[in-house]
């Protein structure tokens, strides 16, 4: 499943439908404030991000992952395998695909580093 999320995201023809999700999900990672203390530790802050249980925030990374796990699963056809998992599973998918969104950014931010441009 969440290799199927990650070909739906990646998709040349595709990956416009997710612009706007993926435009604010990025706001969110690179305000926060451990980045500036650890850029290179970006995927451990999605991971604690993806933690958080309560918050009075109308809009937090862990819901925007989650709503943009629900739209991925939605456009491959495949909302009843995912509603067929367990909470557990979902959340882990929805993880999955948090940590898949950090670790591409932490490598677009190694590249540039290691360019000059950084």
């Amino acid at each position: 499943m969440a290799t199927a999320l990650v070909d739906e995201l990646s998709n040349g023809t595709t990956s416009t439908r997710y612009f706007d999700h993926l435009q604010y999900i990025l706001t969110l990672l690179l305000t926060n404030p451990a980045l500036t203390q650890t850029p290179s530790g970006i995927d451990d802050i999605a991971t604690r991000l993806m933690r958080i249980k309560r918050t009075t925030k109308p809009a937090y990374f862990k819901k925007e992952i989650q709503d943009l796990t629900s739209v991925l699963v939605k456009n491959i056809g495949r909302q009843e395998e995912f509603q067929s998992l367990t909470p557990q599973t979902r959340f882990r998918i929805s993880k999955f695909l948090a940590y898949y969104i950090a670790r591409v950014l932490r490598n677009i931010f190694l590249q540039l580093k290691e360019s000059g441009s950084l």
